[in-house]
């Protein structure tokens, strides 16, 4: 039978070891991954709208659904 503290001296090794195994350099998202899937989606690739609006606004625009999503974004 081992003594309490070797016992504790394992677990603590196990711990540690399960840590430093748990996050391998293959589980990040590097730069070039990164790039090949915004190159591949078609959520960056399609054409967006934009709307300038210039000058005095009216509080019917102001209150209007369209601004409050852009004031969101």
């Amino acid at each position: 039978m081992l003594p309490m503290r070797s016992k504790s001296l394992i677990v603590a090794l196990g711990f540690v070891s399960a840590l430093l195994t748990a996050c391998s350099p293959r589980d990040y998202l590097t730069r070039r991954l990164a790039t090949d899937l915004i190159a591949a989606s078609e959520t960056f690739n399609s054409p967006q709208q934009f709307i300038l609006h210039t000058g005095v606004m009216s509080n019917k625009d102001y209150a209007s659904p369209e601004y409050a999503v852009l004031l969101h974004k």
